[in-house]
């Protein structure tokens, strides 16, 4: 009867002292760790939940009505301090983001947010950074405005996202063309823009914009031509019409010396796009236009509406 009340207690012991080790097997054995029969050290950033450089962006709603403002947070996580882009105090709204709306086939067109801005004569340069200290968090909005043409307009119906730009780095004078300043992109979640019944003049004047937007583009393209064929005696051949819109182009790269600030990229690419045919001698440029009842297009279909210019228009008479 003694043996196995004693055989009990050294059984009770070893059970006790188990649960102990597993209670604090961290502290037991801190410097290692056993893995499939390996030793590995214990990775100690991996208790941290928060890394170096970790900004979150976030909408205060997934869903958006034509008359509401995008609210955005921005959470700096990260262990480090980050320095964000701001818009000079001319402007309207201080931090400086972009905008991307979703097309198809997961592509998404990137719109900028700051046109007015820049447009009435503030430079670029202008913008400068602050400092985001780690863990501080701050609030912008978008008020839905973007550029088209010549001027702004409200954004369509559809899906968005807020792409925001941040730096390691402060950015001065001496780095500002270095490679420390180049922006990194940072991108909220999705949000919707719905369409409202109420704002169907905003859908109509949109439709304008982006035509003026294409037309203003062809003519720069057309220079772009121009000054091509004064240097190499020709136009870019493309006896079948080439996408201007595809960064893979041949005719597009040949162009990418020849024009300033010349945006290929029509404003509902992959659905519109533009186009290029020449023999040499002779060039013809062409964009799809939305608006159907424009007075300078060629009504192809009954939904499909084309505008041209070629080597032989005179620019000058549609500007």
């Amino acid at each position: 009867m003694h043996i196995k009340k004693v055989i009990t207690i050294i059984i009770l012991f070893f059970i006790f002292a188990a649960v102990l080790i597993f209670m604090f097997r961290d502290k037991i054995f801190s410097n290692g760790r056993i893995v499939n029969n390996e030793t590995k050290q214990e990775d100690l950033s991996k208790k941290d939940p928060t890394q170096d450089y970790l900004i979150e962006v976030k909408t205060d709603k997934t869903i958006y009505n034509q008359n509401e403002p995008v609210n955005i947070s921005i959470m700096n996580k990260g262990k480090n301090d980050v320095w964000l882009f701001f818009l000079p105090k001319q402007c309207e709204r201080e931090l400086y983001f972009s905008v991307q709306k979703y097309v198809k086939d997961d592509y998404w067109m990137t719109l900028s947010t700051w046109y007015s801005c820049f447009s009435s004569g503030v430079d670029f340069n202008s913008i400068e950074t602050k400092k985001i200290n780690s863990q501080e968090d701050i609030e912008s909005f978008w008020d839905k405005k973007i550029p088209f043409g010549y001027d702004e307009a409200y954004a369509e119906s559809g899906i968005y996202k807020i792409v925001l730009h941040y730096s390691k780095n402060e950015i001065t004078e001496d780095n500002r063309d270095g490679e420390s300043s180049i922006p990194i992109d940072v991108f909220s979640n999705e949000f919707e823009i719905k369409p409202s019944s109420e704002n169907s003049y905003v859908s109509d004047q949109l439709k304008i914009e982006h035509d003026i937007m294409r037309k203003s583009s062809l003519r720069r393209i057309k220079s772009a031509l121009e000054a091509y064929a004064n240097n190499n005696g020709g136009y870019p051949i493309s006896n079948e019409i080439s996408k201007l819109n595809n960064g893979s182009s041949k005719i597009r790269k040949e162009l990418m010396g020849y024009f300033g600030s010349t945006d290929f990229q029509d404003p509902k690419y992959p659905e519109f796009y533009y186009g290029y045919k020449s023999d040499g001698t002779y060039f013809e440029l062409s964009a799809r236009l939305e608006n159907l009842n424009d007075e300078e297009c060629e009504l192809v279909k009954s939904n499909l509406c084309i505008y041209k210019i070629d080597s032989k228009d005179d620019t000058s008479k549609r500007e």
